[in-house]
């Protein structure tokens, strides 16, 4: 088993990046796309073979949610535990909710995915559901986005090569959007503020609202709470 831990994304940028038997290409989203997604990517993920049970990766958390559509032929498989000998299939469309804890993935066959990191706010409006009915776990698109969703990998799939997937991706984004709307002023805050502190408190208290309503109000468009989230932040630091 290897680990993997997602680097910190920098802005917004484009770039084509290799390591670990993967290649993946980067981009910025259109700009009627930027105030919920942060970013684009194609993966390529060649195989990797392993005696005596499947190969598998552990993949640390970012406290993002994330849509990946695996245009490949494997579709995801998750395990739940190091001993789990057969673990399950998720599905080739995937939401994966922001999470606290490290997942562990089969990485034996080759893989070629699009996807996009989201920020927080978007899942109300691509999934119609709130970021934390999704948190911790990887959902199906198909459980979201209903019958509509095959024929959206299959244009994916037929778009060709890398940019041209990506072109396709964030137009089937944006058809999903309606007019663009603001993050919660509140979580808005927060969100800056934790860059610089973990002091939740007194982050709490600069919203003007209750505890209890500005943990609803972030964990609904984060995914975690505030305390969570600040934790994720801290274990991510150098």
């Amino acid at each position: 088993m290897r680990a993997l831990c997602p680097r910190p994304l920098q802005g917004f940028g484009e770039g084509r990046r290799e390591g670990l038997g993967r290649a993946v290409v980067t981009r910025a989203p259109i700009p009627a796309l930027r105030p919920f997604v942060k970013l684009l990517w194609v993966s390529d993920q060649a195989s990797t073979p392993r005696l005596g049970g499947p190969a598998r990766e552990l993949v640390l958390p970012t406290g993002a949610m994330h849509l990946v559509v695996r245009l490949s032929e494997h579709p995801l498989r998750l395990y739940e535990h190091l001993d789990d000998p057969i673990g399950h299939v998720v599905g080739h469309a995937v939401v994966g909710g922001a999470r606290a804890a490290a997942y562990l993935r089969d990485v034996s066959g080759p893989a070629r995915s699009v996807g996009a990191q989201l920020l927080p706010g978007a899942a109300l409006l691509l999934f119609g559901a709130g970021a934390d009915e999704l948190a911790g776990r990887h959902t199906p698109l198909e459980d979201l986005w209903g019958q509509c969703t095959d024929a959206a990998r299959e244009r994916l799939i037929a778009a060709g090569p890398a940019e041209a997937q990506l072109d396709a991706f964030e137009s089937l984004l944006a058809t999903r959007l309606p007019r663009v709307h603001g993050l919660h002023p509140a979580v808005a805050h927060a969100l800056e503020r934790f860059s610089t502190t973990h002091e939740v408190r007194r982050v709490v208290k600069e919203s003007g609202y209750s505890h209890r309503r500005f943990i609803e109000v972030f964990r609904a468009a984060v995914g975690l709470g505030p305390k969570l989230y600040c934790r994720v932040l801290r274990s991510r630091e150098p």
